[in-house]
């Protein structure tokens, strides 16, 4: 006897040193044994003496549950009764849970019990909350990461960010950006509470103050994320408007966590997490998952304001390049015909499309006057081989049909390894030019012709008004008459 009551004292010892509540049932569902965990579980949720331990029925407490269609309850009870039938040796299921801390999450494994007694089974109820908890976090993570990969517009990118945030992590948020002055800016207010959505835009006009020690303006300014798990608004009196008080605690917030958004090693804005109607509360194991959110978020903003960025530079570029009066183009490398890009001056110079040019590699070569084919492509030959800058003068055919003079510069850009990465070049048209220096041309052998024949010696000098200079120009009568 002694034995078996040592046995005994040993399996209760073993059962109050788990951490999950469990209890013994027979054949019927009647708890017949409860560990000190299951006892405890019972009198913080105030549940009632004949639903708490030794003596009650599973089955008989579940039938409120069951009755009322709830799939959690419907499934542990239906899962018991296969175990204690035999059809089954065990039973998982998880179900959420409400206790007076908020929303929790819980494992039950129902196992046959093989102790000579047929129809015996252990219930094991295990607590899973920061479980499910770190798979919710890191679900909302990947979905929130996915999200703001998907566009790199920056008020988009902001209106994802808060509309997966909130109510999920925060009843509401705040997100402030600083501006290139330096100035404070909030970008985002959203509330879980449709209702309150014209205090969200009211408070979105109202400044942020650089120098508060509160608040967002602190996080951004020390570059550290904090908590305030008890939010003191009256305290807020002391240094903020009484507007700027009296929105806020109209939103409602009772608990806040405040996060710099940092990219690129420095402080690009900030993310409020704001809890109050729904009764939730920040403590500071909460503030790695909202800096890691904090994190992917200024990444996410950082590359969508410097891809905004870059499309206003280029569009001040490609407004400069295309009021040159010229063509701008870019090259491969290896090829000055393949074209990269091609300003749309090309169109009125030559008649062709920028397409045309763009859509057949060495296109250009195609339109070259013929007699400078060879030196024209002599002439990239020697750039490609050298890489060093060039330029040149030749002919092209226009749509038209008529030639057209063209000078060609161009340059090898290179990265800051120096390898080659596009030829740069600049063609303008000096059809006009060439015309003037070839009527010069004509002009001048026709004077010579006159000179020529002139019976008579013609000369030039250059005289400056104190000493005669060389001669410059004689005519072809001094021979005859002078025989020199």
């Amino acid at each position: 006897i002694d034995d078996l009551q040592s046995t005994s004292d040993f399996g209760y010892a073993v059962l109050d040193a788990l951490s999950a509540r469990v209890a013994v049932v027979d054949a019927d569902g009647t708890i017949i044994a409860i560990n000190r965990a299951w006892h405890t579980f019972a009198k913080q949720n105030d549940l009632h003496h004949d639903q708490r331990g030794v003596g009650v029925n599973y089955f008989a407490v579940s039938r409120h549950a069951v009755a009322s269609g709830d799939p959690h309850a419907i499934a542990v009870i239906h899962g018991l009764r296969a175990v204690l039938s035999g059809s089954q040796d065990f039973f998982y299921h998880e179900y959420p849970c409400d206790s007076p801390t908020g929303a929790e999450w819980f494992a039950v494994r129902i196992t046959s019990l093989d102790d000579g007694q047929r129809g015996r089974a252990v219930i094991a109820h295990e607590d899973i909350t920061e479980h499910r908890q770190a798979e919710e976090r890191e679900r909302l993570l990947s979905t929130i990461t996915d999200a703001l990969q998907e566009s790199l517009d920056p008020e988009t990118t902001f209106t994802r960010l808060v509309s997966f945030l909130v109510p999920t992590v925060a009843d509401w948020c705040s997100v402030a950006l600083v501006d290139s002055d330096g100035v404070l800016r909030r970008v985002a207010v959203v509330h879980a509470d449709p209702e309150k959505a014209p205090l969200a835009a009211a408070l979105m006009h109202l400044p942020l103050d650089p120098h508060s020690q509160t608040g967002l303006p602190y996080a951004i300014r020390s570059g550290r994320p904090f908590v305030d798990a008890d939010v003191r608004i009256d305290a807020w009196r002391w240094e903020q408007s009484s507007d700027y008080v009296r929105v806020h605690r109209s939103l409602g917030i009772s608990s806040q966590m405040n996060v710099p958004l940092v990219a690129r090693g420095r402080v690009i804005g900030g993310i409020a997490f704001i809890v109050g109607d729904s009764g939730r509360r920040y403590t500071d194991t909460d503030l790695p998952f909202v800096e890691e959110i904090g994190r992917r978020a200024a990444l996410a903003i950082d590359n969508a304001r410097l891809h905004h960025e870059l499309q206003q530079s280029e569009a001040q570029y490609r407004t400069l390049i295309e009021q040159i009066p010229g063509t701008v183009y870019l090259a491969t490398p290896d090829d000055l015909g393949n074209l990269l890009y091609q300003s749309p001056q090309i169109s009125e110079m030559l008649g062709y499309t920028i397409e045309e040019w763009l859509q057949y590699p060495s296109y250009w070569h195609t339109r070259l006057h013929p007699d400078d084919v060879d030196r024209l492509q002599a002439s990239d030959a020697h750039a490609v081989a050298t890489g060093e800058p060039f330029t040149i003068d030749y002919r092209s055919i226009k749509r038209d049909g008529d030639p057209i003079w063209i000078r060609d510069y161009g340059v090898l850009i290179r990265d800051e390894q120096g390898q080659p990465v596009h030829w740069l070049g600049i063609t303008l048209d000096i059809t006009e030019q060439k015309q003037a220096e070839e009527a010069l041309k004509k002009s001048e052998r026709r004077l010579r012709d006159i000179v020529d024949n002139i019976p008579a010696v013609t000369y030039t000098y250059v005289y400056d008004g104190d000493t005669e200079q060389a001669t410059i120009d004689v005519s072809r009568q001094i021979t005859a008459i002078l025989g020199y």
